[in-house]
């Protein structure tokens, strides 16, 4: 067996690693050995630019009489225009049609004395030509004298490099070797010596004998002889990124991650470098604050007012009191009154601190200030818990309902009742509320019980009711913060229609209190607008109601209030789930429907495999309110 190569863990997906990295733990600079400009790609001759093919970085192409150099490592399929990638350094035509322009100025020159020429000695002065080898130079009153070429002192070269520096401040300040470090070309970088692309040993069976700082691209035939993977790690291929030189150069961190994943997550372990022994062993990454064990945890003294006062390295649980009166924060754009900041003291080549900012529900910032206290750069946003592109990362949802949101696996055959997949909510019940939370790093709140209704009855006595202020899971129990809600009610109430004891009617779109069905959805829809202006609200309409009367009536009261809805019963926008009323289905579709996703035969409530089918559309629908 062969070790594996980076061609089968693509160029782009080395980037789409690293940028999802340093969107989680933030960025490093780095500041190391000198760098000299490549000329090309190696072996191939030639300093013409394509795209067919990566760029390390540092390297000089030519293209359409245009000099350039690569600011970082340039995968396969960059366009030379994109400035993230490339710097414009030198444009030979320009200089070319100078040239030309001055060539014909003199051609009628050149003409006259054609025919009249003879050799001259070199040292001959030719007072209308001027000696041979001289130049021609405009004056500043616009005479023109020929002169002998003016070759630049080195004060002067090095005046014109150090203006062209100051322009350009991703390029070296040391004029003399000329170098480039990876931290100039771009302050967010993680690339250089530390994360040069790496070839996994050969045969290799513990990820733990790899110190060597790099990332790594494992293959399937690689990954399967590995034994010293997560526990619940089930990616056939995977990135790792090592850096050695961990805690004062003793240990190595490893960050572990599926390649080319949509919903990437990651681990990370310490390692001793000198022995491979696990120090701290693998541990999920779902946000920056569980990064905490790796830094002290410090006490945030009650009278702090700046961040920029937190100077000393460490974790600081900022509650909400000192939120109230901070100065300094950066703008999440959020609802929030809580965070954690991680402070790294040896940032810049240690001269400077780095401060990482964790909001509640993920955003990650990240700055630089000196140990004064002095920005040198300012907030500015990096990542968040699963990628700062996700319109759902890191948004907090309250999903409320009855037995089909919370749950009831009682006489299921199988196993998978709990969540499998790493994440944040892995281990935790497989309902569709918390399968979309942990794909999507999402905070979720539930607000749900077996045998809840939406009403609070005819006799007002129902406390286990969505619309009972006095019940364990009512509205007034979502928290102020949440962006999203979702509300899934109507079984029981249609359970309760002929009650003798606590009868649910279903009255009339315009009942105003919570005794009937249609009144207690005015009660609720009306609290939660009122409550939660920012909120995205939206309805499931329940499937498995009594009659299809508690689904019509549930789409009116959505209409009523302006509130999106996707109906489980089944229509032209979403596919229908087990007991279907939808009087337009047949009686075939619901029968197969009931037999593939109720738990057992004698409990018709909605299996593990329900809730995964159906946890799709309704992420779907999360994304379109």
């Amino acid at each position: 067996m062969r070790g594996h190569t980076l061609a089968s863990f693509t160029p782009q997906e080395i980037e789409q690693f690293l940028q999802q990295f340093f969107d989680v733990v933030g960025a490093r600079q780095y500041v190391g050995a000198r760098y000299v400009p490549i000329f090309g790609r190696a072996g191939e001759g030639t300093v013409e630019w394509d795209d067919t093919a990566p760029y390390e970085p540092l390297t000089v192409v030519m293209h359409e009489g245009v000099s350039y150099v690569s600011r970082r490592y340039v995968p396969a399929g960059i366009d030379i225009a994109d400035t993230a990638y490339w710097a414009q350094t030198y444009r030979f035509n320009a200089q070319v049609e100078q040239y030309r322009q001055e060539v014909l100025a003199f051609q009628g020159q050149i003409d006259e004395i054609r025919e009249d020429f003879v050799p001259f000695p070199d040292s001959l002065v030719l007072p209308k030509y001027g000696t041979l080898g001289q130049v021609l130079t405009t004056l500043a009153n616009g005479e023109t004298k020929w002169e002998d070429p003016v070759v630049p002192s080195d004060a002067q070269a090095e005046a014109v490099i150090t203006e062209w520096l100051d322009e350009h401040p991703e390029a070296t300040t040391t004029v003399e070797d000329g170098s480039i470090t990876n931290a100039k070309m771009n302050a967010n970088s993680f690339y250089g010596t530390d994360f040069m692309p790496r070839t996994w040993p050969t045969n290799e069976t513990q990820m733990s004998n790899v110190t060597t700082s790099g990332i790594y691209g494992i293959s399937s035939a690689a990954m399967s002889i590995i034994t010293d993977t997560p526990n619940g790690w089930a990616s056939s291929t995977a990135g790792l990124l090592v850096f050695q030189g961990f805690y004062n150069g003793n240990y190595a961190l490893q960050v572990l991650m599926p390649s080319g994943g949509v919903n990437p997550f990651f681990y990370y372990r310490v390692i001793i470098s000198t022995t491979g022994a696990t120090y701290r062993d693998w541990k999920y990454i779902p946000t920056l604050e569980d990064l905490a064990p790796l830094f002290a945890p410090r006490s945030t003294p009650a009278t702090t007012t700046t961040l920029a006062s937190l100077l000393a390295q460490g974790v600081y649980n900022i509650n909400a009191a000192v939120y109230a009166q901070l100065t300094d924060l950066p703008n999440t754009g959020e609802n929030t009154n809580t965070a954690t900041l991680l402070v790294y003291t040896n940032a810049l080549n240690g001269n400077y601190v780095m401060q990482v900012f964790v909001s509640r529900h993920g955003k990650v910032y990240q700055r630089y200030i000196s140990t004064g206290g002095s920005p040198l750069y300012d907030w500015k946003e990096v990542g968040g818990s699963a990628g700062k592109d996700d319109i759902l990362a890191g948004k907090k949802w309250a999903f409320c309902g009855d037995s089909f949101t919370n749950g009831s696996f009682t006489d299921y055959a199988g196993s998978d009742t709990t969540i499998a997949e790493p994440g944040p909510y892995q281990g935790y019940a497989s309902v569709y509320g918390y399968i979309v939370a942990n794909r999507c790093g999402m905070v979720a709140q539930k607000v749900a019980a077996n045998g809840e209704t939406l009403s609070i009855g005819a006799n007002s006595n129902i406390v286990n009711a969505f619309t009972n202020p006095s019940g364990a899971n009512n509205f007034t129990m979502i928290d102020s913060d949440v962006d999203y809600i979702t509300i899934y009610y109507g079984i029981n109430d249609s359970h309760r229609r002929e009650s003798e004891t606590e009868p649910i009617a279903i009255g009339t779109i315009n009942d105003e209190d919570a005794t009937t069905f249609y009144g207690a959805w005015n009660v609720a829809l009306g609290y939660l607008i009122t409550n939660h202006p920012q909120a995205k609200i939206g309805i499931i309409v329940s499937n498995g109601c009594e009659t299809d009367d508690y689904r019509v009536a549930t789409i009116a009261a959505a209409n009523k209030w302006g509130i999106p809805y996707i109906d489980l019963n089944g229509d032209e926008r979403t596919p229908m789930m087990l007991r279907s009323t939808n009087q337009n289905v047949t009686a075939e579709a619901k029968a197969a429907r009931l037999a593939a996703w109720r738990v057992s035969s004698t409990n018709t409530h909605p299996n593990p495999a329900a809730h995964r089918y159906e946890s799709t559309f309704i992420e779907h629908f999360l994304r379109s309110l």
